[in-house]
């Protein structure tokens, strides 16, 4: 297995620079380009312009839009719907108080699941919960997907007790029927 790894690390060093620089304006290029545009910047800077104190503290409801003119291609209202700094889109859906409750459930949850637990599958839920705070910022994570409902199902881990109690043989056990 090692030396497959090598072959290929070997092969990638001598013919990846030549593929780069034959590709380099165009796939790579546009890589290159899209990497290094700021694009949130504007989108931030317009939400904060368009909001009011109010939208700051109740949000602006599951439809709420904001006021960036000239960023969607095809746009031709100006609003847009979400903004992808996911923390930014919890105020404009919900206002600060929506990411409050968020974060006054989520921050205890994890404290509990990593320190006060005698288990991995605990750490691990405690661990995922601050992995998903991180990633308000740079990522658009609050989605109802997998990933939101994993993030609860780690909260509940968190807040429950008797699954933060049991050893670790115990829950294999449980999960090998």
């Amino acid at each position: 297995m090692s030396g497959i790894l090598a072959l290929f690390i070997g092969v990638l060093a001598v013919y990846g620079p030549k593929f780069y620089k034959e590709n380099k304006y165009t796939y790579f290029g546009e890589l290159n380009e899209r990497g290094t545009e700021d694009t949130r910047t504007g989108v931030e800077i317009a939400m904060a312009r368009d909001f009011e104190p109010v939208d700051w503290v109740i949000g602006r409801g599951i439809n709420g839009k904001y006021w960036c003119p000239n960023i969607d291609l095809n746009d031709t209202s100006g609003y847009r719907v979400m903004i992808e700094t996911d923390y930014l889109n919890i105020i404009l859906k919900g206002g600060v108080i929506y990411l409050g409750l968020i974060l006054i459930m989520a921050i205890p949850a994890a404290f509990k699941a990593f320190f006060f637990s005698n288990n991995l599958l605990s750490k691990a839920a405690g661990i995922w919960i601050v992995l998903w705070i991180l990633s308000l910022y740079p990522l658009n994570v609050f989605n109802t997907d997998l990933n939101h409902m994993l993030l609860w199902v780690c909260v509940g881990i968190g807040f429950s007790k008797d699954l933060r109690n049991m050893s670790d043989e115990t829950i294999k056990e449980s999960f090998s029927g």
